[in-house]
């Protein structure tokens, strides 16, 4: 459950980031064109805070089944021995 909350956040933190925070520095950064034109850069952003979330929610499962198997072979060696 842990990934999810974190996946989730992350997204939420990169896209109102990208979306507010940065957007005024975006704007700056394209001289020219219309809103109409620059709206197609808003996929984008959110494909971005998709992207980081997904990568952050999958690294946080990982390190927590890694931690799992760790622990299970930890536990299995004085046993063995």
């Amino acid at each position: 459950m842990k990934p999810v909350v974190a996946g989730l956040l992350t997204f939420v933190v990169f896209f109102f980031g990208n979306s507010y925070l940065l957007g005024g520095l975006g704007q700056l950064c394209l001289i020219g064109g219309d809103a109409f034109v620059n709206s197609y850069f808003a996929p984008v952003m959110t494909g971005l805070a998709l992207l980081a979330a997904l990568v952050v929610g999958c690294t946080l499962a990982v390190l927590q089944k890694l931690d799992a198997v760790q622990k299970t072979l930890n536990d299995r060696k004085p046993h063995e021995q």
